[in-house]
């Protein structure tokens, strides 16, 4: 029937078909230990839901490869119906085992984690033995950058992703995708080292605080390396208070200190107030040594000092608009030299954003290596990045800063919402993957060293490019394209995969076409939008929607194509409420003012619970008392 017992290995369907065979399973068995001896092919982990097999981890292992050891038990039993013992001991089992982090087995073996990079990790077998780890930090420690290194999590969870079969599609149980087996083999001479080139990379999507979200973002391997500050800081850092005292400190205009309210400024060319800033972060890191990072970005919006001081560091940017670039990074270098005499090592993160954008009009000045800025693209928020024009400045964008950092030895990380709008009202976003590979090809080739890529809180509002972002910032050079395909057949099936793939593209393509045709459009939703892209385009992704509904696929594949035929019906109404489909359409998805409420106060739409009907009511629905109105205004 095969050539060999190899062969028999690698067809694991095949065999499934004869399990009943006590014959066959007793030769197969044998055929296995003889490949074994002979260093060939495939371990067999477990078979026929049965395993000689432990989970081997140190007494001092970290909380996170606890935690991936018992995740791992948990996918073997889910996936082939077998869980081996969790052993916590200092000596090495006698019987075959998974060891998992800097355990006396992989210490005997020669195996460190000292030539991996950032939180990456090493897979490997040693005879019967299987070896997962990575950099690891210990519990109450953090790394030199202030974050934390996961690695022998992030190799346990690409071992159940690789050689389970499972993925995490969204958080929560309804995201789980996998087919249960009776066999898992492995290869025999496994030896794999992957590492993500990114130190940091979040996907934000919500508050953060989620338990679900915070598991989907440990099994995606997103992280946090460096503990990157980035956040607008003026304000926490020196409090109105000293307004009385030293009113010089805060921004002067029309000729006078203004009193500090709301999203203040302050007068960065009095070195009084760069030494009182700098001396605040001198004292916060005296008193939180694990704190390695601080923020200098300044406060959002407008309010800017208008001192002939500061207006002597004003110039243009390349479009005639008011740059603050200077100014700006001016206070960032005065601020790192005075933390760097006692704090070399520490990092100051600082915004480069909105009129503080593009660099200086001559160059880049030499700036202090304890910098970190995090360039916030604010030109390509919301698909703007389909413009040919907004491509070419965007890329300049990057590369300039890019290059800079290199040369002169700073760090530059990157900030963006490239694929999201602000609001959505219960509309279907594009994942974009064409933005995805040309941002994330850009990262890589200028070299920033993490990204902050917001995706969307709302799963079925957003979730394929969710899912899709998280992977890119993982490994570089994948395609987002291939990413969604695989994504729409494991969530749908593989049938329903060709249907949502082109409700999809023709979302995207609508996408594209309406902001190359609306130089100003931006990151918030409008009623031209509304019109244009989704009035235009609604009847045809309902027919592929309805399409990938009917056809055969999996019980939990269906589940969530009935789930996401809520979202569609909320569109659906909020397109009829707002006047860009008839007020009489009617499909089967259609639903009444009243199913509609009871959709939105049951909360279906979000995988990750939320509190509060208003949040959810702002979020996926346009005001019934105030519809959209006025083409091209912002919805408030």
């Amino acid at each position: 029937m095969y050539k060999s017992c190899t062969e028999i290995l690698g067809k694991s369907l095949v065999i499934e078909k004869f399990l009943s065979s006590k014959l066959l399973i007793a030769s197969l068995f044998v055929c296995l230990v003889a490949n074994t001896a002979m260093g060939q092919s495939k371990l067999i982990i477990g078979n026929n839901n049965k395993t000689t097999y432990s989970i081997f981890i140190d007494p001092a292992a970290p909380s996170s490869v606890q935690k991936a050891a018992d995740e791992l038990k948990n996918y073997f039993n889910k996936v082939a119906g077998f869980a081996p013992a969790i052993i916590t001991t200092a000596i090495v089992p006698a019987t075959p085992f998974i060891s998992l982090g800097n355990t006396s087995a992989a210490k005997a073996q020669g195996l460190t984690a000292s030539s991996v990079s950032n939180d990456g990790f090493l897979i490997t077998t040693k005879g019967s033995n299987l070896y997962i780890l990575g950099p690891d930090t210990k519990d109450g420690e953090v790394k030199a950058l202030g974050g934390l290194s996961n690695g022998t999590a992030n190799g346990v969870y690409t071992f159940i992703e690789d050689y389970l079969g499972v993925t995490w599609l969204m958080p929560g149980e309804p995201g789980e995708e996998y087919k249960k087996h009776s066999l898992v083999s492995i290869p025999s001479s496994l030896n794999r080292i992957e590492t993500s080139p990114l130190n940091y990379r979040v996907v934000p999507m919500g508050n953060g605080q989620e338990p679900l979200l915070e598991e989907w973002t440990r099994r995606m391997k997103l992280g946090r390396v460096a503990a990157v500050k980035h956040s607008h800081a003026w304000a926490e850092t020196i409090p109105p208070s000293p307004f009385e005292k030293h009113p010089e400190w805060f921004a002067e205009i029309d000729g006078k200190p203004l009193a500090p309210a709301g999203r203040y400024k302050f007068e960065t060319t009095n070195q009084g107030l760069v030494q009182a800033y700098a001396d605040v972060i001198i004292d916060t890191f005296r008193k939180n040594p694990n704190l390695k990072w601080y923020s200098l970005s300044p406060s959002d919006a407008g309010g800017w000092s208008e001192s002939a001081a500061a207006k002597a560091l004003l110039e243009k940017d390349p479009f005639g608009e008011l740059s603050r670039t200077k100014l700006v990074l001016k206070f960032y270098n005065d601020v790192a030299q005075i933390v760097r005499r006692e704090f070399p090592a520490n990092k100051l993160g600082g915004y480069i954003y909105s009129s503080y954008l593009y660099p200086p009009e001559g160059g880049i000045p030499k700036l202090e290596p304890n910098l970190a800025l995090v360039v916030a693209t604010s030109n390509s928020y919301g698909y703007q990045l389909y413009r040919p024009t907004t491509q070419q400045d965007w890329d300049k964008l990057m590369q300039t800063w890019g290059e800079s950092a290199k040369k002169d030895g700073f760090d530059v990380y990157y900030y963006d919402l490239p694929t999201t709008l602000v609001q959505l009202y219960g509309t279907i976003l594009p994942p974009a993957p064409y933005i995805l590979n040309y941002t994330f090809d850009r990262v890589k080739k200028y070299g920033f060293k993490g990204a902050y890529f917001s995706g969307g809180r709302n799963w079925l509002n957003a979730g394929a490019g969710n899912f899709a972002t998280a992977k890119l910032e993982w490994k570089h050079g994948q395609n987002a394209t291939i990413i969604l395909q695989d994504y729409y057949k494991k969530a749908f099936g593989s049938q329903a995969a060709s249907y949502m793939e082109k409700m999809y593209v023709l979302l995207d393509s609508a996408y594209r076409k309406f902001y190359i045709a609306h130089p100003k459009a931006n990151y918030n939703m409008t009623q031209d939008h509304f019109k244009e892209i989704y009035g235009a385009n609604y009847t045809a992704m309902e027919a592929y929607y309805l399409q990938a509904l009917v056809v055969p696929k999996e019980s939990k594949q269906q589940q969530r194509l009935d789930l996401f035929g809520e979202i569609f019906s909320l569109m659906q109404w909020n397109l009829r409420t707002v006047g860009v489909l008839p007020a009489n359409y009617k499909s089967s998805l259609t639903l009444s003012d009243a199913q509609i409420d009871k959709l939105i106060y049951e909360n279906k739409f979000s995988i990750i619970p939320q509190s509060g009907r208003k949040v959810m009511a702002a979020s996926y629905t346009v005001s019934m008392e105030a519809p959209l109105a006025n083409a091209g205004k912002k919805i408030n």
